[in-house]
């Protein structure tokens, strides 16, 4: 009887652990499979920013690049937005920032077999801009909520970039 017991709430871990297991890999997005994460510095922040694209979706490198830049573009308009006791200085690197972001996000649609080098070239050298300027501002603040969400941003873009880098040779 004590066996039968035992081996009941035996039964019942294990269905549990294994019910809870399966709600953890459903609730992270059943992440067995590579994403566009995967090969950014930091791929928890990138998937938790919704910017992970499975490797077998059917969105191409572009659409993968393009949501990357739009969803740093987002985020910077948001914090320079919320930027109001910011120095003048602070608001126009955020500022430049955003049209940065613009022009990444203009050439992208742009791409073509004959200017491929150039104008991956020219992304990488635009979000870099970026992130120069977010880090300026970042630097200059002093309002730990205003620091904390330019670091977002900082990161969003990092990961834009990283995208950008592991997606150069699949965006024509």
């Amino acid at each position: 009887m004590a066996r039968d017991m035992t081996t009941n709430i035996s039964l019942q871990l294990l269905v549990t652990l294994v019910s809870l297991a399966c709600l953890v890999n459903i609730s992270l997005g059943g992440r067995d499979e590579p994403t566009s994460c995967d090969k950014t510095k930091d791929p928890e922040s990138c998937h938790a920013k919704g910017l992970s694209v499975s490797n077998k979706a059917q969105a191409g490198p572009r659409v993968t690049v393009r949501n990357a830049l739009n969803a740093a573009l987002t985020a910077a308009k948001s914090a320079s937005a919320s930027l109001s006791s910011a120095s003048p200085d602070c608001k126009a690197e955020m500022s430049s920032s955003q049209e940065s972001l613009s022009k990444s996000i203009a050439e992208v649609d742009k791409i073509n077999a004959s200017n491929a080098a150039m104008s991956v070239s020219n992304i990488k050298t635009w979000v870099s801009a970026a992130l120069t300027s977010q880090t300026t501002c970042s630097d200059g603040l002093t309002q730990p909520a205003a620091k904390a969400q330019i670091q977002k941003v900082i990161q969003l873009t990092k990961s834009a970039l990283a995208l950008v880098n592991s997606n150069s040779s699949g965006l024509v």
